[in-house]
C-alpha cells in the first residue's frame, strides 16, 4: 500500500481557488443563484470533499451549459494532475516519501501467536526508522519493530489498526488492519507457517500440552501441544504406540521405540509384564528380541519364550550359534541358537571347552570324561565342568588315569606326577598293585602300592634287581653296603652285586660277604626286629633282656645300621625290667647311697641305663661288676664306657624296644 504527502491535497484546493476567481470575472452576466452554486461546488473541493478527490462528476447546469462544466472540470483534473506531479518532483530529497508493508490486512485465528509484518521505505530515505503504533492494544499488540518490520500478538477477538509513521518528520503513514476471529479449536497446522506440524487449540490459545489425550474421539500424543508422531508415550493410563499421524494406533501388536528404548506392545498398549523372546523389527532390523518388563534389553543372555530357551546376543537372538552361553540359572549348550536340552557330551566356547548333561554345564564335575573335543574322540579331564588340556593323574570311577595335553595316554607307561604324588602307569592307567622300582623320564623310584615312596631309604627289587633307593629314588652313584628289612647287602653302582664273594670294612668292623650279602651280625635277630621300629630321632636302641644284649642302630625305619652291640645285666627275676616301647628322656651323672651308678640315661619312671655298681665316688673301684646277667633291680647295667656313650650320643625322644 502506498500513501502521499497531505502536501498534495493541499495544492489541489489553492489550484481550484485561483480557477473560481477566474470563471467568476468571465461570468459576471450570469445570473447570481448560478455564481453561487458554482462557488460551492469550488468551495467542496477546496475542503476536500470526497467527491472532488474521487473525481465524481456534478452536474451544476443543464442543456447545453453542462458541456462548458464539463470541459472546465476537465481542466481543473489536469491541472491536478500536473501539480501533484509538480509535487513529488520537488520532495525533499533524503525524506521518507513512501512507506511499501508486506500486507495492508491481516486475518488472525490464533491467539498468543507471533505475526511478523514486514516495511519497507524509499531507498534514498537517510532516516528508516518506523513507529508501530495499535489502537487497539487490547485486541493485537506490538511486541517489538524495527526498521524492517514488526511482531504482533493477537490477544482477543476484534479488530485493530496499526499505523507504521515514520519518524523523520515527512508525516508518511501506512496502515494495516489486523481482523482476529473465528478463533481455532482442535488440531490444526500453524497458522504463521513458520513452523511445521498439527497443534492442539482451544479458542485459538495453543496448549501446551504434553499428555496422550483424546480430541474428537481420537487419542493423540501431544508434545508441548504439537502432534508428536512414530514413538511410545505416556498418559494416565498407560504407555501407548503412537502411529505415523500421532495417534494411538490400538490395533498394533509388536515392538516401537521412543528415547527410552524399544517396547513390546499389545492392542497399543506397552506390556510391562511381559518377559519372552518375542519376533519383531528394531532399529530396522527384523528378528526374535528379548522382552523383560515390556522392554527390549539388548543383553547377552539365555531367555525362554514358548517355544524354548534361546541364546540372546545384544538382545536378540543369534540363530547361527553353536557354543555354551550363560543366564542367572547357568550355563547352557546352545545349538542354532537354541538351548538343545538333550545334549550330553563336551561343548565349546570362547572360554573353553565344557562338559554337558541335558544340555546344562556341570560345573561339579571332576573326572575323565570320553567325548569329542576339536574333532578327537578321547577320555578328557575335566575339572570343574572344564576340559583341563593339563598333564597329570586323574580319576574316575574305573581308575586313575595319566593325563598329557587334557586327555589320557594309553601309549604312556612309566611314572607320572599328580597333586598327591607320584604314581606308577601303565599303558596310561596307575597300577596300585605296584611295588617294585620302575622309571620315567627323571630316574627310577621305588614304588609301594603303585606310588612312590619318597620316604623310603634302602634296598628294592624290581625285574632287573635290587637296588640302593635313598629317598625313593634309586642311586646309581651309589657304593658300599646298604640295608633292608632281609639284611645288608654290598652294592656297587647302585645295584647289588650278587657276584660278589669277599669281605668288607662297615661301621668300622669287617664283615663277610657271600653272593653281595653281608654275612656277619652281632645279633641278626635283633637287627630283623629293628627295621620294622620307627623313632623320632635317627637312633634306635633294643634291649634283650633274655640274651642280656643292648644293639644300637642309626638311620631310619627298614634302614637301620647296627652301631654298637654290648652285653648288659638286666632286672633280676623279682626286679624284672619293664617290657615295651618307651622313649629317652632325662639323664644324669651320677646316683646311689652306699654305692655310686654313673651316667644315667632314664627311659621310663625308675628304669635307666646307667653303669656297673661301683663303690661311693669311685669309677675304678667296682662293688657290682657282673654283665650279661640277669641280676639288678630292674635297670640295664652296662660297662661304664657304654654307659658314658649313651649318656653323650643318644639324644632325648629316641626309641627304646625292651623284649
Amino acid at each position: 500500500m502506498r500513501v502521499k504527502k497531505l502536501g498534495t491535497i493541499c495544492a489541489m484546493a489553492v489550484f481550484c481557488l485561483s480557477l473560481t476567481s477566474v470563471v467568476a470575472s468571465a461570468e459576471e452576466s450570469d445570473e447570481k443563484g448560478q455564481e453561487s452554486l458554482y462557488g460551492t461546488l469550488i468551495q467542496e473541493g477546496v475542503d476536500g470533499s470526497d467527491e472532488a478527490d474521487n473525481n465524481q462528476e456534478v452536474d451544476v447546469y443543464s442543456g447545453a451549459e453542462s458541456g462548458s462544466s464539463q470541459a472546465a472540470d476537465e481542466s481543473v483534473q489536469e491541472e491536478e494532475q500536473e501539480n501533484e506531479g509538480q509535487q513529488e518532483t520537488e520532495q525533499t530529497p533524503g525524506m521518507v516519501s513512501e512507506i511499501i508493508l508486506s500486507q495492508d490486512s491481516l486475518q488472525i485465528s490464533v491467539l498468543e501467536t507471533e505475526y511478523t509484518v514486514t516495511a519497507t521505505v524509499n531507498a534514498d530515505a537517510e532516516d528508516k526508522s518506523l513507529t508501530w503504533v495499535s489502537d487497539n492494544p487490547e485486541i493485537v499488540s506490538v511486541k517489538s519493530s524495527d526498521a524492517e518490520g514488526a511482531v504482533l500478538t493477537a490477544h482477543g477477538t476484534g479488530t485493530a489498526v496499526v499505523r507504521v509513521s515514520a519518524n523523520d518528520g515527512s508525516d508518511v503513514t501506512a496502515e494495516l488492519t489486523v481482523t482476529v476471529s473465528d478463533l481455532l479449536t482442535g488440531l490444526w497446522e500453524n497458522p504463521d507457517g513458520q513452523d511445521t506440524g498439527t497443534y492442539y487449540y482451544v479458542n485459538g490459545i495453543r496448549q501446551n500440552i504434553t499428555d496422550v489425550m483424546k480430541i474428537n474421539g481420537t487419542w493423540y500424543n501431544l508434545v508441548n501441544g504439537k502432534v508428536k508422531e512414530n514413538t511410545v508415550a505416556q498418559n494416565d493410563n498407560g504407555w501407548w504406540y503412537i502411529d505415523s499421524e500421532g495417534k494411538v494406533d490400538f490395533s498394533y501388536s509388536g515392538l516401537a521405540g521412543n528415547h527410552n528404548g524399544w517396547w513390546y506392545c499389545e492392542n497399543g498398549k506397552v506390556q510391562f509384564n511381559k518377559n519372552s523372546v518375542v519376533s519383531g523389527t528394531v532399529d530396522g532390523a527384523y528378528g526374535w528380541w528379548h522382552v523383560v518388563g515390556g522392554k527390549v534389553t539388548f543383553d547377552n543372555t539365555v531367555a525362554r519364550n514358548g517355544s524354548g530357551w534361546w541364546y540372546i546376543r545384544n538382545g536378540k537372538v543369534d540363530f547361527e550359534a553353536d557354543t555354551v552361553a550363560q543366564n542367572s540359572n547357568g550355563w547352557w549348550a546352545i545349538r542354532d541358537g537354541k538351548v538343545d536340552f538333550s545334549y550330553t557330551g563336551f561343548k565349546e566356547n570362547h572360554n573353553g571347552w565344557w562338559y554337558c548333561e541335558k544340555g546344562k554345564v556341570q560345573f561339579n564335575k571332576n573326572s575323565v570324561i570320553k567325548g569329542t573335543v576339536d574333532g578327537a574322540n578321547n577320555w578328557w579331564h575335566v575339572v570343574g565342568g572344564k576340559v583341563t588340556f593339563d598333564n597329570t593323574v586323574a580319576r574316575n570311577s574305573n581308575g586313575w588315569w595319566y593325563i598329557r595335553k587334557g586327555k589320557v595316554d594309553f601309549s604312556y607307561t612309566g611314572v607320572a606326577q599328580n597333586s598327591n604324588g607320584w604314581w606308577r602307569i601303565v599303558k596310561g592307567k596307575v597300577d596300585f598293585n605296584c611295588n617294585s622300582i620302575e622309571q620315567n623320564h627323571n630316574g627310577w623310584w621305588y614304588i609301594r602300592n603303585g606310588k612312590v615312596d619318597f620316604s623310603y631309604t634302602g634296598v628294592a627289587k624290581n625285574r632287573n634287581g635290587w637296588w640302593r633307593v635313598e629317598k625313593g629314588k634309586v642311586n646309581f652313584s651309589y657304593n658300599g653296603v646298604a640295608t633292608n628289612s632281609n639284611g645288608a647287602w654290598y652294592i656297587r653302582n647302585g645295584k647289588v652285586d650278587f657276584s660278589y664273594n669277599g669281605k668288607v670294612t662297615w661301621n668300622g668292623r669287617a664283615y663277610t660277604v657271600t653272593n653281595g650279602k653281608i654275612n656277619s651280625y652281632s645279633n641278626y635277630s635283633m637287627f630283623r626286629k629293628a627295621q620294622g621300629i620307627s623313632s623320632n630321632t635317627n637312633w634306635l636302641i633294643l634291649v634283650d633282656t633274655k640274651a642280656n644284649k643292648v644293639a644300637i642302630y642309626s638311620g631310619s625305619k627298614g634302614n637301620w645300621t647296627e652301631k654298637k652291640y654290648w652285653s648288659c645285666t638286666t632286672g633280676a627275676a623279682g626286679t624284672p625290667t619293664v617290657k615295651g616301647y618307651f622313649t629317652v628322656q632325662s639323664k644324669g651323672p651320677s646316683f646311689g647311697s652306699g654305692y655310686t651308678c654313673w651316667y644315667y640315661t632314664q627311659f621310663y619312671g625308675n628304669y635307666l641305663f646307667h653303669s656297673i655298681l661301683y663303690n661311693p665316688g669311685s669309677k675304678t673301684s667296682v662293688q657290682d661288676g657282673r654283665l650279661g646277667i640277669n641280676a639288678s633291680h630292674g635297670c640295664v647295667r652296662l660297662s661304664l664306657t657304654n654307659a658314658k656313650w649313651i649318656y653323650d650320643n643318644i639324644p632325648r625322644g629316641t626309641k627304646v624296644y625292651v623284649y
